[in-house]
């Protein structure tokens, strides 16, 4: 069988870093393929898992490069992992629904003055315009935490951390939405 180096693999423009990723995934992508089919179950999101996850681990190509060989397995697999269990949960909760097209459903509470509903709908306008600059990884916590509505406990599970650190983890998260909020002008002092 002939194994075809993604696209992506080879549009980096580093060759060292070209030839790790070629060199790792020549030689592993047996294993994140496999582990992607324990979760899903056709070739098309099979694909766009590993593809994904190579994707991922590119854009950290530094921290990849640092570990030795079984850890850089050990990553792969656990991105393919983490890929596979979201892609699932997210397509069981909203079937062809991304973030981006969510429409938030603002209820209107005996509180809620009509100019407190205009300003939650330029919240999430400001936030969808911003959803894709955010790291993946702080979005990807971000969508188990609200939009999955996992408990931290079961986002600490498969994160194989404790969930103090899932804790610790979204208030870096939200830093950097509000980071990248203020920094596409959106005024935070007119929202506490």
């Amino acid at each position: 069988m002939v194994c075809v180096l993604p696209v992506i693999i080879s549009a980096i423009e580093n060759p060292k870093d070209r030839d790790l990723m070629t060199e790792f995934y020549l030689t592993q992508n047996t294993r994140m393929y496999a582990e992607a089919w324990k979760y899903l179950s056709t070739p098309e999101d099979v694909e766009d898992i590993v593809y994904e996850a190579l994707t991922r681990i590119i854009e950290k190509i530094e921290t990849f490069r640092s570990l030795l060989p079984p850890q850089r397995l050990q990553y792969a697999v656990t991105t393919v992992r983490n890929l596979s269990y979201i892609y699932t949960t997210r397509k069981n909760l909203h079937p062809t629904v991304p973030f981006e097209e969510i429409c938030f459903e603002l209820t209107t509470d005996s509180e809620d003055s009509p100019e407190a509903l205009v300003e939650k709908r330029v919240f999430f306008k400001h936030l969808r315009d911003v959803w894709q600059e955010i790291k993946t990884e702080e979005r990807m916590l971000l969508e188990q935490k609200y939009i999955l509505r996992w408990t931290d406990e079961e986002i600490a599970e498969k994160l194989c951390i404790k969930s103090q650190s899932v804790r610790m983890r979204m208030t870096r998260a939200k830093r950097s939405v509000l980071k990248e909020l203020q920094k596409n002008g959106f005024d935070l002092a007119q929202w506490k």
